[in-house]
């Protein structure tokens, strides 16, 4: 039985203690401010590592290893000594007595200053069934389990005897029109089109369809109009359909409803959904006893502390904060985490060294710019007021994505394996793991040769349109003048720094 009438005290009594929740770009860049301070610092979070969240479609789509986007923590206190990291999941927090309670003993643990960086978690605006029925995609678990789902598909599909459950075994409904819908329907359609073509002999990358929906009129609404155009059309040149002004009212194992805003319906067979429309903060904000908004972020005082509790702060995802030079809410992307945890831990610090101060810091958000990659060698890129897209902006991305990885070595890494990428469009970490459930492998011994497969007939079977190959040409060249048309200095950067 444990006893929490006595909160555990600061493992060194003389220094104030400093509790960092989350280990995530906010999280890390507090305990990085803090380095030199007279603190004792520690960092709790329920997993081990530091994951680049922005990257994380590319494990989901077999680009890149699990190992090189996530890093230990502990490789953080090991060059840090004032710091200390416990894995463990923070299960409440009473902030009248500077406590936080851990794990389900609910051992407390005393603070002078508590930092709340715990991130945020999928929205399913209140459709809590679509938590059993979809896929989404913000850990590392979750982008393994997609990959999983989306190369076996494939599999059965090849080994499938019924042409007419072939439709239904390779449609992939996306649901968000956001940067991480829009990158992870882009890989999945370069995957589809490019890097199985030579994979497969019973089926096409005609056969699959990949379906990106999104409620509002066009995709990445936090970018200018004509960006938004241009992300579509070369999404759509790569093969993935768009829905727009439409949202998701059912979705089960085998299909998915959509209703339109002029109250039609439009239903998808399909086994593979994910979701990517939304999130909403930590529920651990519940515990401030501070108001927050709709999503659960904590409404905080312009030093990003919570009103109610000075010592007590609230950053990244889980924070509402309206930036006062332009009123607007900073944004819940990485960059707005990142200048949150280097203003919070400087302000902490300076507390800490007593330096007189008649008036609180205020928080003041600096946009860097917005990029987003939408394929191989196209980038929508947004800064400093100025757009551009293409092969330059994929190439601007890449670059910025990869310096702000944990580590020369993932960063190298990652750099030659999008440059092998890019150069055979092969993908490294297309493995199936782990047990599957049921054997869904079917003999082939008696099934047609490759010769004397229609790949029409499946098409057709599959309600699927499969066009000759002059046909494809024309589609194709039609498309390109469309695109053309739009202004090529448009462009969206959906990485969020």
């Amino acid at each position: 039985m444990v006893d929490n009438s006595k909160p555990e005290r600061a493992l060194t009594k003389d220094r104030p203690r400093v509790i960092v929740i989350g280990g995530g770009f906010g999280g890390i860049r507090v305990v990085k401010e803090l380095s030199n301070s007279n603190a004792e610092v520690i960092m709790v979070d329920k997993r081990n590592y530091h994951l680049f969240q922005p990257l994380l479609y590319q494990v989901a789509t077999a680009a890149l290893d699990v190992s090189q986007i996530a890093v230990p923590l502990r490789y953080g206190a090991e060059i840090q000594s004032n710091c200390t990291v416990f894995m463990s999941e923070v299960t409440g927090i009473d902030p009248s007595r500077n406590v936080i309670q851990v794990g389900s003993s609910k051992k407390e643990y005393v603070y002078d200053y508590l930092v709340v960086a715990a991130g945020c978690e999928t929205n399913y605006f209140g459709k809590q069934t679509f938590r059993e029925t979809t896929r989404s995609l913000k850990s590392l678990n979750d982008a393994i389990q997609i990959r999983q789902e989306f190369l076996l598909a494939f599999e059965r599909a090849e080994s499938c005897q019924d042409l007419s459950k072939v439709s239904e075994e390779l449609t992939f409904v996306i649901v968000g029109g956001g940067p991480t819908g829009v990158e992870l329907a882009g890989a999945m359609s370069e995957l589809t089109h490019h890097t199985f073509k030579r994979s497969f002999r019973r089926i096409t990358a005609s056969v699959a369809k990949i379906i990106l929906i999104d409620s509002s009129d066009r995709l990445l609404k936090m970018f200018p109009e004509k960006s938004s155009q241009r992300a579509q059309c070369d999404l759509e040149k790569f093969g993935v359909e768009v829905i727009l002004a439409a949202h998701v009212v059912d979705a089960t194992p085998n299909q998915v409803t959509l209703e339109r805003r002029d109250g039609t319906t439009l239903v998808v067979k399909t086994k593979h959904v994910f979701w990517a429309a939304g999130v909403s903060a930590s529920p651990l904000t519940k515990f401030l006893g501070t108001k927050l908004d709709a999503t659960g972020r904590a409404v905080v005082a312009p030093d990003l502390s919570v009103t109610e509790f000075p010592n007590v702060y609230v950053i990244g995802d889980a924070a509402k904060v309206i930036d006062p030079r332009s009123q607007a809410q900073v944004p819940g992307v990485v960059q707005g985490a990142m200048q949150m945890g280097t203003f919070v831990g400087r302000e902490i610090a300076h507390r800490i060294a007593g330096s007189p101060r008649t008036t609180r810091a205020v928080f003041h958000y600096v946009d860097k710019g917005s990029m987003a990659t939408i394929g191989r060698g196209k980038a929508v890129v947004s800064t400093a007021g100025v757009q551009f897209s293409g092969f330059v902006a994929w190439l601007v991305w890449a670059f910025v994505h990869s310096f702000y990885l944990f580590g020369l070595r993932n960063q190298l890494s990652t750099l030659v394996t999008w440059i092998a990428t890019y150069r055979s469009y092969s993908k490294g970490v297309r493995l199936i793991t782990g047990e599957i459930r049921g054997d869904d492998s079917e003999s082939l011994l008696d099934e047609p040769r490759l010769e004397d497969f229609d790949h029409k007939q499946a098409a057709d079977t599959a309600g699927l349109v499969c066009l000759t190959r002059a046909e494809a040409t024309t589609c194709r060249q039609s498309q390109e003048e469309n695109c053309d048309s739009i202004s090529k200095t448009s462009l969206h950067y959906g990485v969020r720094l």
